[in-house]
């Protein structure tokens, strides 16, 4: 995971399906419109971003959630 202010890079291993990645980022896109999300299925980096400083916590819990420490 690479963190910069305002967006998170995702280093997906290749075990991960490419499918279910871009069903996740359909899902998420639904759910939670203040994400900007892109998947580069070359590179397989998920990268997730917010415009708006109040929404930083969501990408710290994120990161959190798959085991970088904040």
């Amino acid at each position: 995971i690479s963190r910069r202010p305002g967006s998170l890079e995702v280093h997906v291993g290749e075990q991960a399906d490419g499918k279910v990645i871009e069903q996740l980022i359909r899902i998420e896109q639904a759910c939670c419109p203040f994400f900007a999300l892109s998947w580069d299925r070359h590179g397989r980096v998920l990268g997730i971003a917010v415009s708006r400083p109040e929404h930083e916590p969501a990408l710290e819990a994120i990161a959190s959630a798959l085991g970088r420490p904040e």
